[in-house]
């Protein structure tokens, strides 16, 4: 498995906002992973991410902190047919999921990358895909 960790929307949205959901442990752990150089990312989250934005100096603060984190590619044809297999078995298994939620797991899946996350969602694909992940949910 690749020491990089892929780190979901919520993730970063909670990073860049750290008193978002009053979660500033997730905001720490986005960091930590960035400062060991152990952070990564694909084009969907980014767009997700993107589509928030509210002003010029959150452009700059986004490009800037990204510009130090490697991209993983959803382009490549793999990870398309990867998705199609795993939205597949997921329907099989009667477990509901967001597409964006479906193509962020199959590329964490694809490239043997750790998915960190708050969303309860990963926890339901996990039980039907060999989806890697941790996050920071509490307990029930």
């Amino acid at each position: 498995m690749s020491d990089l960790v892929l780190i979901d929307t919520n993730a970063w949205i909670t990073y860049f906002d750290p008193e978002y959901r009053g979660m500033p442990d997730v905001a720490s752990e986005v960091e930590r992973l960035i400062d060991r150089e152990l952070a990564c990312y694909t084009e969907i989250i980014y767009m997700e991410l993107f589509v928030g934005i509210k002003s010029e100096e959150d452009v700059r603060k986004f490009k800037s902190a990204f510009s130090a984190v490697p991209l993983k590619s959803l382009v490549d044809r793999e990870v398309w047919n990867s998705a199609h297999q795993n939205a597949y078995k997921l329907w099989k298994d009667g477990v509901r999921f967001k597409l964006v939620d479906l193509i962020i797991a199959t590329v964490a899946i694809n490239y043997d990358l750790k998915l960190f996350h708050h969303d309860k969602d990963f926890l339901d694909m996990k039980m039907s895909l060999p989806l890697q992940e941790y996050n920071l949910l509490k307990k029930k």
